[in-house]
């Protein structure tokens, strides 16, 4: 391998080393961030409201993904296609989608939740479904040897969400509109990234 390769590739470690742990930071302080905007800007209910929705999201993230994610990084034979990996994660979401919307509706019909707390349940649960939907690309990323890639559009992503909900609040657009913003803010944002960077690798 010539010299230039070698300094590419310590270029691509050093990058991916620094974006995982930049996105690996955003992860921890995304939630406390935005609790402190929405208890400064919009109430404690509201706050409160946010972190169940957050700790429901959360629990259906890890449900989507299960580790497959994990599998899929040391896949290195490929044993299995991306189409196999992509449609198990399909699969899982949409099983996630249903099960988000069965507690909600559940919660609704005993008015445990109020129409705006199901709504604000409903567009979290679906904001970290994207998270769990982008890991089977960024997987990819990472198996083809560009943990750098994966890493910086999670960041990005991520922070521009954050950046755009609490910037939403501040500015006194109610909690419901920043929130259905920010999560379809994301989504689309999401897909830009996936469609801009995976096609080199599928």
């Amino acid at each position: 391998m010539s010299s230039s390769a070698d300094a590419a590739q310590r270029k691509i470690v050093r990058d991916g080393y620094m974006w995982n742990s930049a996105s690996g930071m955003m992860n921890a302080v995304q939630s406390l961030i935005i609790l402190v905007f929405i208890t400064r800007f919009v109430g404690i209910e509201e706050a409160g409201i946010f972190s169940i929705a957050y700790a429901v999201g959360v629990l259906l993230q890890m449900f989507a993904t299960y580790g497959v994610g994990n599998f899929q990084i040391t896949d290195i034979k490929e044993k299995y296609s991306f189409s196999d990996y992509f449609w198990n994660r399909s699969i899982t979401v949409l099983v996630s989608l249903a099960l988000l919307a069965g507690y909600c509706a559940l919660k609704s019909a005993f008015n445990d939740y109020s129409a705006e707390k199901t709504l604000i349940v409903l567009l979290i649960g679906a904001w970290k479904l994207v998270d769990s939907t982008e890991n089977v690309f960024y997987a990819l990323f990472q198996q083809k040897g560009r943990l750098d890639i994966g890493a910086k559009c999670y960041t990005i992503r991520m922070t521009a969400s954050l950046v755009l909900y609490c910037a939403l609040l501040t500015a006194g657009v109610s909690f419901t509109a920043s929130t259905a913003v920010t999560v379809v803010f994301s989504v689309v944002f999401a897909f830009f990234l996936i469609k801009k960077n995976c096609l080199s690798f599928a």
